[in-house]
């Protein structure tokens, strides 16, 4: 068991943030990867999970290359007996199995598979600061790219934070599920027990009826939309809905481009009339 000394960095500004830590030495791990992810209930009702922990689950995780972990992580509520709880404790094992065999075993004992996830990440280490454990850049669906921070003590942490002049107001201690909370409005209970599937061909048509602010959702969409392309994950894209917006600026362009070769159609069959009646 460890406990991971992690802060998310919420609102960032993706190439700004790359070009900061680069200047500490810092050398990609891996580029832009999907994992693919299975998460399960614990063995305990939802009540009890509501009443004693802020964050508790078991996940089957492949982040691809053969690389298949299986992780339980907990935090519990904060009470007059437990007072540090800042950060999530985790419990991971790394196995050979495929990801399928995984999921199968913790189906057999019992646990409820309550969904299957999918996001992209990109990870960075700083060799000559080995204080600072990685950094990494994930994208969930329906969610802005966000950057998480792990180090060795929480002072390390904070230090770095400090260095790279990141605004508190940013900074994050909890789990992906809070911050569909925060962003969107999104009721915990509807990301924690009723979205079944969270990818991103499916993410407009999972989440938007939970959604207060749609404009704010599609244009976050746009954004993601722009990320995938850029990293070269579009076919991972589907079923997302354009903002009127952005469909009258498309129906402008596609007018003006049909306009233009219309133009040059009706040009080409004049010429040949014209050639015809001087010859």
């Amino acid at each position: 068991m460890s406990t991971e000394i992690e802060a998310q960095i919420l609102f960032i500004n993706y190439d700004e943030i790359i070009n900061k830590i680069k200047k500490y030495g810092a050398k990609l791990e891996f580029d832009w990867t999907k994992f693919r992810i299975a998460i399960f209930n614990p063995c305990l009702s939802i009540n009890e999970q509501k009443e004693k922990y802020h964050t508790i689950f078991t996940r089957v995780r492949d982040e691809g290359k053969g690389k298949i972990t299986i992780t339980t992580k907990t935090k519990l509520k904060p009470s007059a007996e437990i007072t540090d709880n800042k950060f999530v404790k985790e419990y991971e094992i790394e196995t050979t199995n495929s990801f399928e065999e995984c999921k199968n075993l913790l189906i057999a004992n019992h646990l409820n598979m309550k969904s299957y996830q999918e996001r992209l990440r990109q990870k960075w280490i700083i060799p000559n600061k080995p204080e600072i454990k990685e950094i990494v850049f994930d994208i969930w669906p329906g969610l802005p790219l966000y950057m998480e921070i792990e180090a060795k003590t929480e002072k390390d942490l904070n230090d770095f934070l400090s260095d790279l002049e990141l605004s508190k107001d940013n900074i994050r201690y909890g789990g992906v599920s809070s911050f569909y909370n925060e962003i969107l409005g999104i009721e915990l209970d509807k990301i924690n027990q009723n979205t079944p599937i969270l990818d991103f061909k499916s993410v407009k048509t999972e989440l938007e009826k939970f959604v207060n602010n749609k404009d704010k959702f599609y244009k976050i969409l746009d954004e993601q939309q722009k990320y995938l392309k850029q990293f070269g994950y579009a076919a991972l894209l589907g079923g997302k809905k354009q903002s009127k917006k952005q469909s009258k600026k498309n129906s402008k362009k596609n007018s003006k481009k049909n306009s233009k070769k219309q133009s040059k159609k009706n040009s080409k069959k004049n010429s040949k009339k014209n050639s015809k009646k001087t010859k």
